[in-house]
């Protein structure tokens, strides 16, 4: 990632780091775990069975979906959260620390966990980090989207419409894919992805793609096309960071999900029971 000063306010770095993490890559090839982690890339390490769903509340499926004009395919593995019944919070590796999502999952307790927004070559998060009702981050003025909860509710909102009343945890990112069930303009750019929605029940979708790297704009067709016709139904869909971070982790009872990255990630959204 690039450093705060030089990030456009835009998708361009998803999957660009700074200094510090292309050496931690780099050790991590010459000290013989280059197949580990290119397993990961491709895909699960677990997979649940076919139409098996976690618990009550939880529901996983996974979309085969257009990744390209030029007719390539990718996978998109989503976990459909009721909120009525599980908490969606900020979980941390600590300041200037990463961890993958599966270890944010079990230091934190968490069922699920999806990676969460950029960061710099110091591994700081870039934009508004709140948990638990404390600000950890600022907002960044940018011409992102913020998923936040609000009095136990999801909401993702742009920046500038952004207010702090009520709410206890938020995690600012950008581009938003969904505004109130419209597609936006986005950039021609293909990336592993991870993304956060909200669909027309007020569910909340935690989605990360595997296989062939994916447009933009054909993930936003597939989280915002109607359940029935095979997509997600997201009314409101917010990118989060992508490329080598894009990783997902989900264990619940015997159900178990490991998507993972590239590399560790300062934070992300975490699924707790109430």
């Amino acid at each position: 990632m690039m450093s705060p000063r030089r990030q456009p306010e835009c998708e361009g770095t998803l999957s660009r780091r700074g200094a510090a993490a292309r050496r931690r890559w780099l050790l991590v090839a010459i000290t013989g775990m280059g197949a580990a982690v290119s397993v990961g890339l491709a895909g699960c390490l677990t997979r649940p069975a076919e139409g098996q769903d976690p618990a009550p509340g939880l529901s996983y499926r996974r979309l085969e979906i257009a990744a390209s004009a030029e007719g390539d395919a990718a996978e998109l593995h989503a976990l459909r959260v009721d909120p009525a019944r599980y908490r969606i919070r900020l979980v941390t590796a600590g300041a200037g620390d990463t961890a993958t999502a599966r270890r944010l999952a079990v230091s934190s307790g968490a069922l699920a966990v999806i990676n969460g927004g950029f960061f710099d070559e110091d591994f700081r998060p870039l934009g508004l980090r709140v948990a638990r009702g404390r600000r950890l981050r600022p907002l960044r003025r940018a011409d992102w989207g913020v998923f936040l909860i609000r009095d136990g509710h999801p909401e993702i909102v742009h920046t500038r419409d952004y207010r702090p009343e009520g709410v206890s945890e938020a995690l600012q990112c950008g581009p938003r894919l969904v505004v109130r069930g419209e597609i936006t303009r986005l950039k021609q750019q293909s990336a592993q992805r991870a993304c956060v929605g909200i669909d027309r029940q007020g569910r909340v979708v935690l989605a990360v793609t595997r296989g062939h790297d994916v447009d933009a704009t054909y993930l936003a067709r597939a989280l915002r096309r109607p359940e029935e016709e095979g997509g997600l139904g997201c009314r409101d869909a917010l990118n989060l960071d992508g490329g080598p971070s894009a990783q997902m982790f989900v264990s619940v009872g015997r159900f178990r999900l490991d998507l993972p990255g590239t590399w560790g990630v300062p934070d992300g959204l975490g699924v707790f029971p109430r």
